[in-house]
């Protein structure tokens, strides 16, 4: 396995709790961002927008197609968007997640909602799937930024989404001109995230693969960013430098602060990008 993957799974095996605890996520098994956009009024409500996107997508494709479309979701998490996706659609899902702790919570929430017959949960890697395809639909929530080898996963996206398929990807990107700035750097150490990346990069390498890019939407005022003072912005930085690699814990909430400065400085941003897989 690859350093930079045998990292992730220890970021998720560590911090799981802690992020379902400090985004008061624990009731809407979400571990991604509150997006307040799509009419949300609540924090349990923008929890659930992207899910809830997710949904409406399967909808129009099981009434298109006259069958439940077979979803995948590349980093599935505790379950969330399984379970949502689920129950306002009539697909069938497969969730992939590196960490054992992760897919232990989202089986048994699955189980608990009485969908496990239609929804299934697999710890494995996903720079090499044991999955054969073809998947009507691809989701990958704030889960390819922490890909050591993004082309090898753009690969497997293509092998498994079907002549006509969607790849909805939502994640933090860097902006224009920016990859250089300190703040990049706390959080991509903090957060396991080596292929923090433009949407352009991200677009080609799709490209490269035979998707199409059909939609690119900026959510990043929709994450409502905060203001952090310019400096603990600096201190944060600092200690990104100075704290050791193996204090995990430490760079993930240093890496929080530094995500939340990016955003709302412009220096990153938040956005959803919809591929297509042209027709036979």
């Amino acid at each position: 396995m690859h350093p930079d993957t045998t990292a992730v799974r220890a970021y998720y095996q560590q911090n799981t709790r802690l992020f379902r605890i400090i985004g008061r996520a624990a009731t809407a098994l979400a571990t991604h961002r509150a997006v307040w956009s799509d009419g949300a009024r609540t924090h349990a409500q923008a929890l659930q927008t992207v899910n809830r996107r997710l949904a409406v997508r399967c909808a129009v494709l099981a009434h298109a197609t006259g069958q439940a479309p077979h979803v995948l979701d590349l980093g599935c998490g505790v379950g969330g968007s399984l379970i949502t996706i689920a129950h306002h659609s009539p697909a069938v899902l497969v969730g992939v997640t590196i960490s054992h702790a992760q897919a232990r919570i989202a089986a048994a929430a699955l189980r608990r909602y009485r969908l496990a017959t239609r929804c299934h949960v697999l710890e494995a890697d996903y720079h090499t799937l044991p999955l054969a395809g073809p998947f009507d639909l691809i989701a990958a929530i704030e889960s390819l930024v922490h890909a050591a080898e993004p082309d090898r996963v753009w690969r497997e996206i293509a092998r498994l989404l079907r002549p006509g398929g969607q790849v909805v990807l939502i994640d933090d990107m860097l902006a224009a001109g920016t990859p250089g700035h300190p703040l990049v750097a706390t959080v991509m150490r903090g957060w396991c995230a080596p292929a923090l990346s433009t949407p352009h990069a991200i677009i080609a390498l799709a490209e490269r693969h035979g998707l199409r890019c059909r939609s690119d939407d900026d959510l990043t005022a929709a994450t409502r960013p905060r203001a952090i003072p310019a400096a603990l912005t600096a201190l944060v930085i600092a200690l990104g430098r100075r704290v050791p690699l193996a204090a995990r814990r430490t760079h993930s909430q240093l890496g929080s602060i530094a995500l939340q400065a990016a955003l709302h400085a412009g220096v990153l941003q938040y956005r959803q990008l919809v591929f297509e897989r042209p027709g036979d």
